[in-house]
């Protein structure tokens, strides 16, 4: 098989790693409460830690792609991810659960901006692109189907920790696939200087993100807020995809 096609197979692993965690998480959650003992402040913060440092943090890891090169981004962002969710399955409290989700956000913001711009890079033939992206999204909505049920099994039958153990031997295989067939790739006119972090974000990867902290930590209205921040983060990716 080429390289170009195990290359797609690196990245769309990557993104439902990526994408299971979230909704896999969510099932667990009732799980995780008795055995940490969490309040309910604590309990969304182990959703939205994660979700908020993703967002939020998006569209300059896709920066940094674009000037320091996608592959090393790439591998940078899967090793934090994928360490992050080891040391989250470790977790013996709430507060270093919700640290480890935080970084877990940040391997995720480093790592899924770059997919689509490897994919694009690396397929240089219309069609065989075209395809390539509707591999990469069938399997991204995968995750999206499979998380819940995957979450509620592991839930049932083992230790919540498995909810991100799962994510370890899926991000081993997938960057010993990268380093062996992804090539490297950064923007054609790209500065390399970076922009300050705050001017770089728009407005709808920021706001959200400021208004959703108070509510979350005073127990109000938890599943608006879900909502809203699941809303932050489809804005902050089309917003990435535009901007590219």
């Amino acid at each position: 098989m080429p390289r170009r096609w195990w290359t797609l197979m690196a990245v769309s692993l990557a993104t439902f790693m990526t994408y299971l965690d979230n909704n896999i998480v969510n099932v667990a959650i009732p799980t995780i409460q008795r055995s940490l003992h969490l309040s309910v402040a604590g309990l969304e913060w182990v959703v939205s830690g994660y979700v908020l440092v993703f967002a939020g943090l998006m569209l300059v890891g896709g920066r940094l792609a674009d000037v320091y090169g996608r592959r090393r981004v790439f591998l940078a962002g899967l090793s934090v991810f994928t360490l992050s969710s080891l040391a989250a399955g470790l977790a013996s409290s709430g507060g270093m659960l919700i640290a480890f989700r935080a970084l877990q956000g940040l391997g995720a913001a480093l790592l899924v901006p770059t997919t689509l711009a490897i994919i694009l890079a690396t397929f240089d033939d219309a069609k065989e692109r075209v395809r390539a992206i509707g591999i990469w999204t069938a399997i991204s909505a995968l995750a999206l189907a499979f998380g819940p049920l995957i979450g509620g099994f592991i839930s049932q039958n083992w230790h919540w920790g498995w909810i991100f153990f799962i994510n370890v031997p899926v991000g081993i295989v997938t960057f010993a696939m990268a380093v062996v067939w992804m090539a490297e790739s950064r923007g054609q006119t790209v500065s390399r200087r970076l922009p300050n972090t705050s001017a770089s974000l728009p407005p709808t990867s920021i706001s959200p993100a400021n208004t959703s902290t108070y509510p979350l930590t005073t127990h109000s209205r938890p599943a608006t807020d879900r909502c809203r921040l699941r809303w932050m983060v489809g804005i902050a990716t089309f917003t990435m995809l535009l901007s590219r």
